[in-house]
């Protein structure tokens, strides 16, 4: 339902594997920002 909004590009392939690419991105992310932040 919320996979148009993003790309269009999922509504044709699969909406399951291209929904959780962005999940992962934006953990891995965060979490990059958080170590670099707490390492200067």
């Amino acid at each position: 339902m919320g996979c148009c909004d993003k790309g269009g590009d999922c509504c044709g392939s699969k909406p399951k594997t291209s929904k959780r690419i962005p999940w992962f991105a934006l953990v891995v992310g965060v979490l990059v920002v958080l170590v670099a932040l707490n390492w200067q």
